[in-house]
């Protein structure tokens, strides 16, 4: 476990080793791979066994462990559960929280390679067993955190004992936090948030949220019973984190807002404990699709083919995270760093001379782990010795090399722990490399027989329905339910929906045709044909068939949707365990409604529609395409002819780089404009509108609120007329609508006494109808602006703590910086770069350590 008086010891010694230090070459001492074992690329396995370090380290109930050799502990305490932190036995908040929400971000960027391996049962109770944890430390007193239990036992009396958590009996003291412990709150919140979109459990979501409150109410992070172990001294990383999952939860704006203004400017670490803002910054990316700011920082980093050793301690699980985190980048964007985390996978996994360093993967794994339960022993004096550990920590990814490329297999001292440690915080990255290089790669197999395991199921099983929006393109099945099949198992034959053929013709008579349709929260639900029926029978299908929480809703389509959109009716989801999971409800159509949407609410697993069934007539399956395209956007026909007595006002729409749609309308020669706007949710008096001139000052006006308030008339399809008066001549207006509940779309636009025409451009995106791109974002900054803005210059190269002088003291500022235990200002991160090459890294600080011991001169920066 990393302490903050390791960090003293490393400058000391870096200063003792000046020969080493200053010697110019990259520090980074790694061989390059150079010997591929066979098993190297086995990326199934390497995913598998990286989730047991998990059953190994499960405190409190560990009946859904998989690991043979752990039994129930630590039942006494306030509130059983959770995780040993790491080879010791206290549950640190910190490195939990992070453990959770980072193995839950890999499920959700690869669900469907957990189920094609058959390992998403597995995951799932991983999960589970930090959820439940998370929710029962959380006090609540109505949606407000009262407090949480941030710690469980204190570092020092913990690490004083050696021996199985089984017997260690009382561990003390409960750390409870009615204030502050902000950091760790906003882990727990992000935790929770993913486990609400993975798995669409509501409880977990009200929980995030309070949570999210609590942090951001005193933004001070926990300091008693951290320090020295897992102390930090902001907060704003983590809830940049917290707030960006939420917003992908809810796709409430504001989330995504505070994720932005959180999430620093200036990457230069890993996503780690420490520093999640690598990790917030991905996230915000997929939701702006801008991954400028990420990428930038990934090309100075990922690259070469020397082993990436970001410190001394642990390197392995730096190594990992920018492995992960490349990979997700890779998949969304046009950068491609899948060579490179292969290569880096590859040493990590022995293709280095032969020694790997994830315990029991071949026969050069460590079989001395720093693990006390794995060891099998019960004093130090018995650990201190040479004996291998009793037990195989199956998976279990240890510290790995430090910058000299030294690592010793060994429980016991100072080059032991930095070396062959093992974490929560370690594995999860682990685990996201993993998922990532099989989703990249899918090479290797799962294991039937692992020493140490009980019994190994992996069988394929179908992926859950998303309770966000659906990942497929319209170009895929278009009637299959979004994640019925493993899309890893083309050769897997589908028996969840037989009957679901896309081109089936319907039958005479009493067919009612199914459409698929997905809502802007991204849920999937269906359009029924009720016209002329007194009553449809729709037939449902669940993965499982044990699911009796779920319940239903209808809406016909007559139905006003400020009162009965989405309202729970009369029917409760009972799948039949004798029927495959199927279970029938019926719509009494009374109000002889044209079509009824039928949706289930909180589904344990995924839902499909079988069959519909008109007055207990003939049944068809659905037959369209999933409505992946505007449902109402009549007007926007790309190639509308203008009206011909020359005062039409053409509207295109835009997309800025952050995602958000706008309207450019001409306006030349007119006093005046009346734009026509449209929502989905004609109760939506909440949201306000913004208008820029063509001819503005973009530092000065652009994007600036102006006198409208969005007030859809109920009455009129939700529509609303603004006005532009056009006071400097400007030839186009921009127009854009703040904070909205659902999408806006432009019906029309008018120039004073003259005649409207719709947009005459093909959009850039689809319009606020298409589900999954419902543009609910705020833009922060102005649309001609890239996230990646000019960092700060810099006023003194090497003065990193901005007192004036370059000595010491900003080596030691530096290195806490890239430890994540320290922010330095953006006018100490730029006087950091003295290299100047926008990448602030250890480099930097060796850097400064030459010039603190005069082996260069200050006037030397920045080192070109």
């Amino acid at each position: 476990m990393k302490h903050t008086s390791k960090l003293a010891k490393r400058i000391a010694a870096g200063i003792m080793s000046a020969a080493l230090l200053f010697s110019g070459s990259n520090l980074s001492f790694a061989k390059p791979a150079t010997v591929k074992a066979a098993d190297n690329d086995n990326y199934a396995k390497l995913l598998q066994y990286s989730l047991y370090l998990y059953d190994a380290n499960m405190c409190g109930d560990t009946s859904s462990s998989a690991i043979s050799w752990r039994s129930n502990c630590h039942m006494n305490d306030e509130v059983p559960g959770g995780y040993h932190d790491a080879g010791d036995h206290v549950m640190f908040g910190l490195p939990q929280g992070y453990a959770a929400s980072t193995i839950n971000w890999s499920y959700y960027e690869y669900k469907d390679v957990y189920a094609s391996l058959g390992l998403t049962d597995h995951f799932k109770k991983i999960s589970k067993h930090f959820t439940d944890f998370f929710k029962k430390a959380t006090v609540l007193n109505g949606d407000s955190v009262s407090k949480i239990l941030y710690q469980k036992g204190e570092g020092g009396a913990d690490h004083a004992y050696w021996g199985a958590p089984e017997q260690q009996g009382d561990r003390g003291r409960m750390f409870w936090a009615t204030n502050g412990a902000s950091d760790i709150a906003a882990e727990y919140a992000a935790a929770l948030a993913l486990d609400y979109i993975n798995f669409g459990d509501a409880e977990s979501l009200k929980y995030a949220e309070a949570l999210y409150k609590f942090s951001c109410r005193d933004n001070q992070c926990a300091i008693e019973g951290t320090g020295g172990f897992y102390d930090s001294a902001n907060c704003a990383d983590d809830q940049a984190w917290a707030a960006a999952w939420l917003y992908v939860a809810t796709k409430n704006e504001s989330y995504l807002n505070d994720a932005k203004s959180k999430n620093t400017q200036y990457l230069g670490w890993a996503h780690a404990w420490g520093n999640v803002d690598l990790g917030a910054a991905c996230i915000i990316a997929e939701q702006t699709k801008d991954w400028s700011k990420v990428n930038g920082y990934l090309n100075s980093t990922c690259s070469g083919s020397n082993y990436l050793c970001m410190d001394d301690w642990g390197s392995a699980r730096y190594n990992c995270g920018m492995q992960f985190v490349s990979l997700v980048a890779s998949k969304h964007s046009d950068a491609d760093f899948g060579n490179w985390a292969k290569g880096q996978m590859d040493y990590i996994l022995g293709a280095n001379g032969g020694q790997n360093y994830v315990v029991g993967w071949n026969s050069n794994s460590p079989t001395h782990c720093h693990h006390r339960a794995a060891s099998g022993m019960s004093s130090y004096d018995e650990a201190n010795g040479s004996a291998p550990n009793k037990n195989v920590l199956v998976g279990a990814l240890v510290g790995g090399p430090n910058k000299a490329g030294v690592y010793a297999d060994q429980r016991s001292d100072e080059i032991g722990y930095q070396t062959n440690e093992v974490a929560l915080d370690y594995q999860a990255n682990l685990v996201g490399a993993a998922a990532a290089l099989y989703d990249k790669f899918k090479t290797g197999s799962t294991v039937s027989n692992i020493e140490g395991v009980g019994s190994v199921s992996t069988t394929p099983t179908p992926t859950e329905a998303p309770t966000q929006a659906p990942t497929q393109q319209p170009s895929e099945q278009p009637t299959q339910a979004p994640t019925q099949t493993p899309t890893q198992t083309p050769t897997q034959t589908p028996t969840e929906q037989p009957t679901q053929a896309p081109t089936q013709t319907p039958s005479t008579g009493s067919d009612a045709k199914i459409i698929e349709k997905t809502n802007p929260e991204g849920k999937t639900y269906w359009t029924v044909d009720c016209q002329g029926a007194s009553s449809v029978t729709v037939t449902l299908r669940t993965n499982n068939s044990t699911d009796y929480e779920a319940s239903g809703a209808f809406n016909p389509g007559n139905a006003s949707p400020a009162k009965d959109y989405w309202e729970p009716t009369d029917y409760t989801a009972k799948p039949d365990v004798n029927n495959n999971g199927e279970f029938t409800v019926t719509y009494n159509n009374t109000t002889n409604a044209s079509t009824v949407d039928v949706y289930v609410w909180w589904p344990k697993e995924g839902y499909s529609i079988v069959s519909a069934v008109k007055d207990g007539g003939t049944s068809v399956t659905p037959t369209e395409t999933p409505t992946q395209t505007p449902t109402q956007t009549p007007t926007q026909t790309p190639t509308q002819t203008p009206s011909s007595d020359g005062t039409e006002a053409k509207a295109i729409e835009k997309t800025n780089p952050e995602g958000k749609t706008y309207w450019t309308v001409d306006c030349q020669g007119a006093e005046e404009v009346e734009v026509t706007l449209r929502t989905n949710n004609s109760t939506d008096y909440e949201a306000s509108g913004a208008f820029n001139p063509g001819n503005a000052s973009p530092a000065k006006d652009y994007w600036e609120p102006t006198d409208y308030t969005a007030k859809p008339d109920v009455n009129n399809n939700g529509e609303f007329t603004v006005t532009y008066k056009n006071t400097t001549n400007a030839s186009t207006v921009d127009v854009y609508v703040w904070w909205p509940k659902e999408g806006y779309s432009i019906v029309s636009a008018v120039k004073k006494g003259g005649s409207s025409v719709t947009p005459t451009q093909t959009p850039t995106q689809a319009p606020t109808q298409t589900p999954t791109q419902t543009p609910t974002q705020t833009p922060t900054q102005t649309p001609t602006q890239t996230p990646t803005q000019t960092p700060t210059q810099a006023t003194k190269y090497g003065d990193a703590d901005c007192d004036g002088s370059v000595s010491i003291l900003d080596v030691i500022s530096l290195n806490k910086y890239l430890l994540g235990r320290q922010q330095l200002t953006d006018a100490g991160k730029a006087n950091a770069d003295v290299d100047a090459n926008n990448n602030i890294n250890e480099t930097d600080s060796l850097y400064i350590l030459k010039c603190v011991v005069e082996l260069v001169k200050q006037s030397d920066f920045p080192i070109r």
